[in-house]
C-alpha cells in the first residue's frame, strides 16, 4: 500500500527540492472557512486532519511523489515574507 503524509506547516518549507521525487507541483488554495480537509485519497483508508492551521485565508499546497510515496504541505502563502519583513 502506498505511503501518503499529509503535513500543515505554521511556515513555508526550504526550497523546492525535486531530486528524487518523480513529480513536484504547488498550487494555491484558498479557505474562506479556515478548513481545508482532505478526502481519503484511492483505496487508502487514511484520513487527515484539518490542514488551514492559520484558519481563513490563502494557503500554497505542495505536492511531492514517487512510485508507493506521497507527501503533501500545506502552509499559509505569503507568511514567510512577513516572518521575515520583521526581522529586518
Amino acid at each position: 500500500m502506498p505511503s501518503r503524509t499529509a503535513k500543515a506547516l505554521r511556515w513555508a518549507p526550504p526550497p523546492l527540492r525535486r531530486k528524487g521525487w518523480d513529480e513536484v507541483v504547488e498550487a494555491d488554495i484558498v479557505s474562506e472557512s479556515g478548513r481545508l480537509v482532505m478526502q481519503t485519497l484511492s483505496a487508502s483508508k487514511v484520513r487527515f486532519p484539518n490542514l488551514a492551521r492559520s484558519g481563513p485565508g490563502r494557503y500554497r499546497l505542495r505536492l511531492y511523489t514517487r512510485q508507493g510515496e506521497d507527501l503533501i504541505l500545506v502552509y499559509p502563502a505569503g507568511r514567510r515574507e512577513r516572518r521575515d519583513a520583521g526581522r529586518r
